[in-house]
């Protein structure tokens, strides 16, 4: 048994802890630790199938490991899930993850997921090309910033 937090679990689903603790109240869940939940009492409620190697990011995200938060966007994005990515993109680039920076940064400049806005954007991407993202600085030189 992998057990995550209520908020990781929120994030990976997309449920209410609100739902959860109902679920886990009516015995359709159950909780062995008060501030815990199983994984595995979850994982029909995460919208995308999740091999050996991405449950094992998952427990490490739930941890706070940034790269292991970009995986599991990364992981989500790949499946068209962007509004399940970007909490673990947003949270792994508040850590001083540059690929997660730079991913963020154009999500805003697009629009994807995230209201436009060029200048949060570009923020994101030269925050990323100063702490060394390769793609980010080729692309602020580019831009001649």
């Amino acid at each position: 048994m992998h057990l995550i937090t209520f908020h990781s679990a929120q994030r990976l689903t997309g449920l209410s802890r609100r739902t959860l603790w109902r679920r886990i109240a009516q015995g359709a869940l159950k909780s062995p630790h008060r501030n815990r939940i199983a994984l595995e009492l979850v994982l029909k409620d995460i919208p995308v199938p999740l091999s050996a190697t991405d449950i094992a990011s998952i427990l490490r995200a739930d941890q706070g490991e940034a790269e292991a938060q970009h995986e599991v966007a990364l992981l989500f994005m790949g499946y068209q899930h962007a509004e399940r990515a970007l909490p673990w993109l947003q949270s792994a680039a508040d850590l001083g993850c540059t690929d997660a920076m730079y991913w963020l940064g154009r999500g805003y400049i697009a629009g994807h997921a995230l209201p436009q806005d060029e200048h949060l954007g570009l923020s994101w991407i030269c925050r990323a090309a100063r702490d060394g993202h390769f793609i980010a600085q080729q692309q602020m030189t580019a831009l001649n910033l």
